[in-house]
């Protein structure tokens, strides 16, 4: 059954993405509307949170530390650029909503997408066959 969820995971992590860049590419205009709306915009975060948990559970159940690297340099380079840039960009819009109108629970999923890609980066450290993941505490470590 676990193999089941994988692949269909591998699909609704296929369809997240090509479903995504095709509205960035066939509505930029609606795209970039729903990024600069306090209510919508936050919502790209689940690229960041769905990619770190398929790293994760390519990881675990696939046992494919080499794919779930790459899969994590991608979420990691998601994050940044998620992070600086939807805040950035809801920071210097000069129309903000009020604050009961601007936040819902929808914000929550950037923290939610920041402890899935730390989750997979600590499954990543130590993992052999995990490309460029390598970790040591320094020498005057004492815990």
């Amino acid at each position: 059954m676990p193999i089941l969820l994988l692949w269909l995971n591998a699909v609704f992590f296929g369809s997240l993405i090509f479903l995504t860049l095709a509205r960035a590419l066939l509505r930029p205009g609606a795209f970039m509307a729903d990024l600069k709306s306090h209510t919508r915009g936050v919502g790209i975060f689940t690229l960041v949170a769905a990619s770190a948990m398929f790293g994760s559970q390519l990881l675990i159940q696939a046992d494919a530390p080499s794919l779930a690297s790459v899969i994590w340099a991608v979420a990691a380079a998601l994050w940044l650029l998620v992070t600086y840039g939807l805040f950035a960009l809801l920071t210097v819009i000069p129309k903000k909503p009020a604050l009961t109108d601007g936040l819902n629970g929808g914000w929550l999923v950037s923290v939610v997408a920041a402890q899935s890609l730390a989750i997979l980066t600590i499954r990543l450290i130590g993992v052999e066959g995990a490309d460029g993941f390598s970790f040591s505490l320094p020498p005057w470590y004492c815990g």
